[in-house]
């Protein structure tokens, strides 16, 4: 993004968040937890993932009763956490309020399944495997590696990646931001103060833009931030040129396409060189946490490669995942 692009946007965010001066405290509170995780990646030599996960909201009314949403459950971002913490990541997850959770959502999904089958499974004690595994979550999530930060609006979820992108800042090209989120576009910029009363009326609404922030991430950030973004499309025909105009308008280090039919087992990996198409039967965690552990690698330099890959290719082989080897393997060739 040029000079000129990246001041204009700038202002524009900065008005953004002037709207909403009361979410300066949680922006300001969230920043000592944020800081805590980083300091102890700096200690360990270790790298960091900031993996955004979730929709976010857009309140009709200052005393929200109605607000406008999208169709994100998290569960890609969630993925991508658990993949990359058990490969040795650190992992800041800036999450919806709702979204899926890391190693918690099998069980949320069991449940909303079925909840009498859940409960029994509860009272009667699950089958060794599904404790074994559950076991192995929790050990990840209090392994001092993982802070979870949740939002639920569009204000809260842009004051959190600043504060996050400023957190990161020290580790420089050690960090990599996943910005699996699914942001909202347009926000109501003068709500109603009160709940829309219904009148038997329609509604006609008046959104404006929500700034475009990606452009900004090494700005509240360090300049040499790994970044890779994801961009979900209905028209194929506009995928990649879609994906590629925004890595190269926002530099970005990749971008992750896919379309609304066929996300959850097919995507392609736009980073520099020739688009590479993912797939996978049993959904893309693993094929995508080597993608961006590749892209990272390339950023952070060739130092941390062979560490942070050999952890990716071990946990495919432990899972008996073939898809995410063979995404580990390619990734080692191109190199």
């Amino acid at each position: 993004m040029a000079a000129s692009d990246a001041g204009s946007a700038l202002a524009a965010c900065d008005a953004f968040f002037a709207l909403h001066p009361g979410l300066d405290a949680v922006e300001a509170d969230a920043r000592p937890a944020m800081d805590a995780l980083v300091g102890a990646m700096l200690r360990s030599g270790g790298r960091l993932a900031v993996v955004t996960s979730g929709g976010t909201t857009v309140p009709l009314e200052a005393r929200t009763v109605r607000y406008v949403d999208n169709f994100s459950t998290g569960n890609r971002g969630a993925g991508l956490a658990e993949r990359l913490l058990a490969a040795g990541y650190g992992v800041l997850y800036l999450h919806r309020s709702t979204a899926a959770f890391p190693f918690a959502r099998a069980a949320a999904a069991s449940l909303a399944a079925d909840p009498a089958a859940f409960l029994e499974g509860v009272s009667g004690g699950h089958a060794a495997g599904a404790r074994a595994a559950a076991a192995e979550g929790a050990r990840l999530l209090r392994s001092g590696r993982f802070l979870a930060v949740p939002f639920t609006t569009v204000h809260e979820y842009l004051r959190l990646l600043r504060a996050a992108c400023a957190s990161a800042a020290p580790l420089g090209a050690q960090a990599v931001l996943v910005a699996a989120a699914a942001v909202s576009d347009f926000y109501a910029h003068a709500p109603a103060e009160h709940k829309i009363q219904s009148d038997g009326a329609g509604l006609t609404l008046n959104l404006a833009p929500v700034p475009k922030c990606l452009g900004l991430l090494r700005v509240w950030g360090a300049s040499d931030l790994c970044v890779v973004s994801f961009k979900l499309e209905t028209d194929a025909s506009l995928l990649e040129a879609k994906a590629e105009a925004a890595r190269r308008r926002y530099a970005l280090d990749g971008v992750i396409a896919n379309l609304l039919e066929t996300y959850r087992n097919e995507a392609v990996v736009y980073s520099g060189d020739a688009p590479a198409t993912v797939t996978g039967a049993d959904g893309l965690d693993a094929p995508l946490a080597a993608a961006i552990a590749a892209i990272h690698d390339r950023r952070a330099g060739p130092a941390a490669r062979a560490g942070a890959r050999g952890k990716l290719l071990a946990a495919a082989v432990d899972k008996r995942d073939g898809a995410a080897a063979a995404a580990v393997l390619g990734s080692a060739q191109r190199h």
